[in-house]
This record gives structure tokens, C-alpha cells and sequence, in this order.
């Protein structure tokens, strides 16, 4: 019986786990598409955001991208942060080959 208790333990834990990595995800890529919109309506791509938010059907008036965070400004860490750990800096776009 206490085998049988234990087993149901750690399925549920492992099931409140893989909840939780499913909701760091979806918050991820939340959080994307607004920095995102917020760099395409600050490069002046308004109606490309414009029509990014129709087609997440996010309701962008709910969020805000931080003061502190832009799209730009990330790149920048990682790439410092790729330089410091690999001494080279990342290759972030390639060119595609002939079609």
C-alpha cells in the first residue's frame, strides 16, 4: 500500500512539473511576441504589428515590455554573454543556399 502512495506521489509530482515547464513556455513565448510587436512598433513596422496581434490573438493592452528590456538589448547579453563563454561571438542568421 505504501509503494502504491508513493508511486502516486511521484506521478503527480512529476505531472506538476511538466505543468509548470508547459506554463514557463507559454509565458516565453508570451513574452516574445510582445518584445517582438514592441520592436516592430518602435522600427516603425506598425501594420506588420498590427497585424502579428490579430494573428496571436493576444490582447496586447494587457502587457507591457519592461523599462529596463528591449529586443535590442537582449541580443546585445547574449551576444557578450556568448563571447565571455566561447570567446567568438554567435552566429545568430545565415545565408540560405540556392533554391
Amino acid at each position: 500500500m505504501a509503494e502504491a502512495n508513493l508511486n502516486y506521489q511521484l506521478i503527480k509530482t512529476t505531472h506538476a512539473a511538466r505543468e509548470a515547464d508547459d506554463q514557463r513556455m507559454e509565458n516565453r513565448k508570451k513574452n516574445l511576441i510582445i518584445l517582438v510587436l514592441q520592436w516592430l512598433a518602435d522600427e516603425g513596422y506598425v501594420e506588420s504589428a498590427r497585424q502579428l496581434e490579430r494573428e496571436t490573438n493576444l490582447d496586447v493592452t494587457k502587457y507591457d515590455v519592461c523599462d529596463n528590456v528591449d529586443l535590442y538589448t537582449i541580443i546585445q547579453e547574449y551576444e557578450s554573454y556568448f563571447y565571455v563563454k566561447f570567446n567568438r561571438y554567435p552566429k545568430l542568421t545565415k545565408k540560405n543556399g540556392p533554391t
